[in-house]
């Protein structure tokens, strides 16, 4: 029998452990399994980060779907995985096996549970049934466990942050060094001075960011703008938008019980600052690029822009990038330019 190997690891928030296990242990358990059976391998699918809880109608992963794929020309007679979880996790992912099932004849089988799931016979769809049943089960009493656990986060006012801020330590002690530059930042840019100036001063005294990043007028504005800074605590949840798109949302929830690095009225007013319409953010320096976003490519008819091939190149770089369509690439033409 030829078998596909499917390997999957679920999301696993901060602090919880995978109950999937990591995706070698996955593999190595399945592949012990075939070699038991004496099953061939024509394939091992692993994906990271990927549920198998799906809205009714919507499709699964890329990778899923060349698993059914492959089922369904006829290259592989049964996917195994560690166990049946790392497959389907609702009713109704259930279903669309069955169907696969009756249509292919595939067969189930995991590494951690006895014997196989033959989704052709009425027992084999009842055991899948229930165990689809407690997999939702376990889902949703999951995310009531999250739901609850951020609860008491808001309410205890204590710092979760998933990585270390600027600023801050992750227990919410200040890194003091990183802490009176935000304090020396705050009023500088109240003042007039430019983020752009404020991130090269940073750079040049080597104050990087948590990830060892170089700071830019964009990186800067962002942690600028965070209201832990002031000593307010904030909850960041996805939600999801009439037309069906998910945006993450983060509002304000009350004091945290860390220490400030400013005040909240410095803050507040901060954020009036930057988000001022009337201020002004740059431009009118002076034209390096002779026509650049004006000249089209003869090649491609798209519009031609300049750029630098690398961080301090000699060279500069004048780029199109046309729509893709099949065995086109961008046009490209690097050259040492003069000053216009």
């Amino acid at each position: 029998m030829r078998a596909i190997i499917y390997a999957r690891l679920s999301p696993t928030p901060r602090g919880e452990e995978s109950k999937g296990g990591n995706l070698t242990q996955q593999v190595e358990l399945s592949q012990a399994l075939c070699d038991r059976k004496g099953w061939s391998v024509v394939a091992t699918i692993v994906e990271k980060d990927t549920s198998a809880s799906t809205k009714r109608g919507t499709k699964r992963s890329a990778e899923w779907e060349r698993v059914k794929a492959l089922v369904e020309d006829g290259k592989a007679d049964a996917i195994v995985s560690r166990h049946y979880d790392r497959m389907y996790r609702t009713p109704w992912d259930l279903e669309d096996l069955v169907d696969l099932a009756e249509a292919t004849g595939v067969t189930l089988a995991a590494a951690q549970a006895q014997g196989v799931l033959d989704l052709s016979t009425p027992s084999g769809r009842l055991a899948a049934r229930i165990g689809a049943v407690v997999a939702r089960n376990e889902t949703e009493m999951r995310v009531e466990r999250q739901v609850l656990g951020h609860q008491r986060r808001r309410e205890s006012g204590r710092p979760f942050w998933s990585t270390r801020p600027f600023g801050f330590e992750r227990d919410g002690r200040h890194r003091e060094a990183e802490a009176e530059a935000l304090r020396q930042a705050y009023r500088d840019v109240l003042a007039g001075v430019t983020l752009w100036s404020v991130a090269k001063d940073w750079n040049t005294r080597g104050l990087l960011s948590p990830h060892g990043k170089e700071w830019r007028s964009s990186n800067l504005r962002s942690v600028l703008l965070k209201p832990r800074n002031a000593g307010i605590q904030t909850y960041s949840q996805w939600v999801e938008k009439p037309d069906g798109k998910r945006v993450r949302r983060t509002e304000e929830t009350g004091a945290g019980n860390w220490k400030a690095i400013v005040s909240e009225g410095i803050f507040r007013a901060l954020v009036r600052h930057l988000s001022d319409p009337e201020r002004n953010t740059g431009g009118g320096g002076k034209r390096k690029a002779l026509l650049s976003g004006v000249v089209r490519c003869s090649k491609c008819q798209a519009v031609v822009t300049q750029g630098w091939s690398k961080k301090n190149a000699a060279g500069e770089r004048y780029a199109s990038t046309p729509v893709r369509v099949a065995g086109a690439s961008p046009a490209r033409l690097t050259r040492s330019t003069p000053s216009w």
